[in-house]
């Protein structure tokens, strides 16, 4: 197990592992080793920076071979204390996620509420209109009202009714398409689709590239030392960054006909159809470079302009391959990017070259 390679090891791998240390039937240790390997990369509630330092002290610690109860006690006490000091130092942030889901909340129930209210004025008004003609051709025709007027009548009322029904219909068309983009973006990086998209979305789409034999590609993507920016920055420039980041992510993605997600976090995703490993690294490379090379330069509260912030990301790609489905390709792809951050940073990784 190399201390500078902190990534989920797969079954074969980690077993070997268990047996190098001699900790194979040692349950606790074994706990240990599955925790900070594998599902402690799965978890929202510390940055991705902070999941590698937790990971790479932990492994250094099983590495001198102390499996005593007092060095297993330090080590969960060192995670304890690694997740209580994020949850305290990350307490406003966490705030104000919750903040965005609730007004992202409240702001699709207006919506609907308003929609609602506006359909039922439609249908009332329809039905207004259907009752008067009725009315009146009733009338006209006791009345014995020209023959040739009442059918002249009966077809322009019949022609405006269509007509305003059609200019409906394209109204609620777009209505409905303004109400499922509230639904499907993120609150927060409105050029890419959230979460609850992205599951949908990975889900159909890698069932029906299996079934065709065709190739897609994921592409994990996370922004390098994004602790260190909110740190220094603040939380309002850190989003700030990611929403810079999510449009250069879209132009790329734009290019290269992708679906680009917010996985959670600071961890941004793209999904490529039929795309193989090396054309995807290959976009995955370009996006890169454009972001090393870009000047995000903040705006001050007072409005003046601040210091330009130079900042990275470190991407891993994987393939879809038979046997896979949507959570094998996720996890591939998460370990590659994981490899990228372990390498050094501002790099791509493929899951194929791990």
């Amino acid at each position: 197990m190399s201390k500078a390679q902190c990534v989920p090891l797969n079954y074969e791998e980690l077993s070997n592992t268990l047996h190098r240390l001699g900790i194979q039937n040692i349950a606790e240790w074994m706990g240990i080793i599955l925790f900070v390997r594998d599902l402690i990369s799965r978890m929202d509630i510390i940055s991705s920076n902070q999941k590698y330092a937790l990971q790479r002290m932990v492994l250094e610690t099983i590495e001198k071979k102390d499996f005593s109860e007092d060095q297993l006690d330090l080590i969960i006490k060192e995670i304890q204390s690694s997740f209580t000091d994020s949850i305290c130092n990350d307490v406003k942030l966490v705030e104000q996620k919750l903040d965005n889901e609730k007004n992202f909340t409240n702001t699709l129930i207006r919506q609907i509420q308003i929609l609602a209210g506006e359909f039922k004025k439609s249908v009332n008004r329809q039905s207004d209109e259907l009752n008067d003609f009725s009315e009146k051709t009733i009338t006209d025709i006791e009345n014995q009202q020209d023959p040739d007027h009442i059918i002249q009548y009966i077809r322009g009322t019949i022609t405006k009714i269509v007509a305003d029904t059609r200019k409906e219909a394209t109204d609620w068309e777009s209505k409905a398409k303004s109400l499922e983009d509230i639904a499907k973006y993120d609150n927060l990086l409105k050029n890419l689709y959230n979460r609850s998209y992205f599951d949908e979305y990975l889900q159909t789409t890698v069932e029906a590239h299996l079934a065709s034999e065709r190739s897609m590609s994921l592409l994990m993507i996370d922004v390098d030392n994004f602790k260190n920016i909110n740190d220094v920055w603040g939380h309002l420039i850190g989003d700030d960054v990611l929403k810079a980041l999510a449009k250069l992510i879209r132009k790329h993605s734009d290019i290269g006909e992708g679906v680009p997600c917010r996985y959670g976090g600071e961890e941004l995703c793209v999904i490529f159809d039929n795309t193989d490993e090396e054309l995807a690294t290959v976009r995955a490379e370009e996006l890169r470079k454009d972001v090393e090379m870009y000047n995000f330069v903040p705006r001050k509260k007072s409005g003046e302009l601040g210091e330009a912030i130079h900042f990275t990301i470190s991407l891993g790609v994987a393939a879809l391959k038979p046997g896979y489905d949507a959570s094998s390709l996720i996890s591939a792809a998460d370990k590659a990017m994981y490899k990228a951050k372990s390498d050094g940073r501002n790099r791509v990784a493929c899951y194929s070259k791990l």
